[in-house]
């Protein structure tokens, strides 16, 4: 009898040991990466020269700040896209002047990321001084045809 509360106080303890490691948290690993990247993507990013491309380069764009606030979690961004001049009234549709955004495929892949407009942004690049994004447009209508296509922006901070 002694040796079987023995044994039952053993099990109990294995147990208790196989469950406290198991499951609780999940992601570690992928959590950190999302915190990584957010936090290289967080910062106020600026155009560089010749930085906008729809069929060719596209100066209009000269000036654009882009600024991403938020963790891995997501976040919210906004743009200076009102103040620049020389765009169209097509521009807030590239580049809204503001929304949110969460990494691609409901928080699930790093390498991209969803605005709040549902466009899916790929981040082709992000280290801590460079940034180039890349999307596609479709729009419907005749005015804002001039608009869709493919999208890649390069910024530096």
């Amino acid at each position: 009898m002694k040796h079987l509360k023995h044994l039952l106080a053993a099990l109990v303890f294995i147990s208790l040991i196989i469950f406290t490691n198991c499951g609780g948290g999940g992601g570690g690993e992928e959590n950190d990466e999302f915190a990584e990247q957010a936090e290289k993507l967080v910062t106020t990013w600026t155009l560089n020269a010749n930085g906008a491309v729809n069929a060719g380069v596209q100066s209009e764009w000269d000036g654009l700040t882009l600024t991403f606030t938020g963790d891995g979690n997501g976040g919210s961004y906004s743009t200076n896209v009102s103040t620049l001049t020389a765009l169209s009234s097509e521009a807030p549709t590239v580049w809204p002047a503001s929304g949110t955004w969460e990494f691609g495929d409901s928080g699930t892949d790093i390498d991209f990321i969803t605005r709040s407009d549902d466009v899916d942004v790929t981040i082709k690049e992000v280290t801590d001084s460079v940034l180039e994004l890349s999307f596609n447009i479709s729009s419907s209508g005749a005015r804002v045809h001039a608009i869709n296509g493919d999208w890649t922006f390069s910024f530096s901070n």
